[in-house]
């Protein structure tokens, strides 16, 4: 079936603003975790309640949440403070990106997501040992996740222009 056409200027204007809207959510998450986030867990990563929390904050199920803490995570955005309580917050580097130009903090995003084998679609599966899979946790890099995600950006650059 054919792909439906829409006007250039509509599907870059809808590009535009998910774009937008993607550097509001990860901005409300940095903000969330700015002062000190969520605990890391004994065995690394995020407790599902704290996921959920996060869901909350920022409107979204947990599946999407997973997936921007992953991507904030990704970007060096977030990290674990090192302290002996050890808790997730904004690094750094957060505050350097938000006075990049808008165009500039999606680009990072933008490619953190492309080149990323950690894939955050699995979380709250099961791994080998039955154990949950929880967000920034071990076990979720898929060495072939980045050429998955090119593979599909070559199927959809080879839409007609407006598909």
């Amino acid at each position: 079936e054919a792909a439906a056409t829409h006007r250039p200027q509509v599907v870059d204007a809808t590009a535009a603003g998910q774009a937008l809207a993607a550097l509001a959510t990860v901005d409300e998450l940095l903000k969330e975790w700015d002062e000190g986030g969520p605990t890391v867990l004994r065995a690394g990563g995020l407790s599902v309640r704290d996921l959920k929390r996060t869901a909350v904050a920022l409107d979204v199920p947990e599946p999407v949440a997973a997936f921007w803490v992953e991507l904030a995570y990704g970007a060096g955005l977030i990290a674990s403070d090192g302290e002996a309580d050890e808790r997730y917050a904004a690094t750094p580097a957060y505050d350097e990106w938000r006075e990049l130009p808008p165009a500039e903090r999606w680009a990072r995003l933008a490619g953190t997501w492309l080149t990323a084998t950690r894939t955050p679609g699995v979380v709250g599966g099961r791994d080998a040992k039955d154990r949950t899979l929880s967000a920034l946790g071990p076990n979720l890099d898929r060495s072939a996740a980045p050429k998955v995600r090119h593979r599909v950006l070559a199927l959809l650059a080879g839409l007609p222009e407006g598909a």
